[in-house]
């Protein structure tokens, strides 16, 4: 396969399950340079794995389904390989803890579903906004979470861990909002929350 670019589209319907997806390797078998997750698919796996050579990952809406807990759901996969496009990325955690320093961009916006815990401690530029409609979305730095609205629905935490400094409108809806207060990181700072359907 040296040499050539495969792909794989989910569409909607469709849905793969996999331990682990391994894109952007040149000549490594069972590979794919992209990966196009469409409204309406499911990617289910344990990991999706660098290094990366080449390609991107497309998050256009799809379900992106967590198969088991992961200390770096995203190992060795560089800044702007994860791109959020039209309908952005839907990470469903089920029960389990996910973890990631993978950085997201694009013009689009991360929505969390699923009762387990989403752990983000890279640098993300995501545009879109992000949603925690389930569980806990769970925020190591204060670039984790770019500029934009969060929005955090009636089952969902927004759970802010260490100097969290967020220049973000958080809206909740129902949701809570917790902040991890030590001796080390004491302080909390952000925009005006608004606070709806209380």
């Amino acid at each position: 396969m040296e040499g050539e670019v495969a792909e794989l589209r989910i569409n909607s319907g469709g849905s793969v399950v996999a331990n682990t997806v391994t894109f952007g390797r040149a000549g490594t078998l069972s590979l794919f340079s992209f990966i196009f997750l469409y409204e309406g698919g499911i990617l289910v796996t344990n990991q999706v794995a660098g290094p990366v050579d080449h390609g991107s990952i497309y998050f256009l809406g799809g379900i992106l389904r967590a198969g088991a807990n992961a200390d770096e759901f995203f190992p060795e996969v560089e800044a702007g390989k994860l791109e959020l496009g039209d309908g952005g990325l839907v990470f469903d955690t089920q029960s389990y803890n996910v973890s990631t320093a993978a950085s997201f961009s694009g013009a689009s916006g991360l929505r969390k579903l699923g009762n387990g815990v989403l752990t983000l401690s890279g640098t993300n530029t995501y545009e879109g906004g992000t949603v925690v409609q389930e569980g806990r979305l769970r925020i190591l730095s204060s670039s984790a979470l770019p500029s934009g609205t969060i929005r955090v629905e009636e089952n969902g935490i927004l759970h802010l861990v260490g100097s969290s400094t967020l220049p973000n409108t958080v809206e909740l809806h129902g949701g809570q909002l917790w902040k991890e207060v030590n001796a080390i990181w004491p302080t909390l700072s952000m925009s005006p929350i608004r606070r709806t359907g209380w």
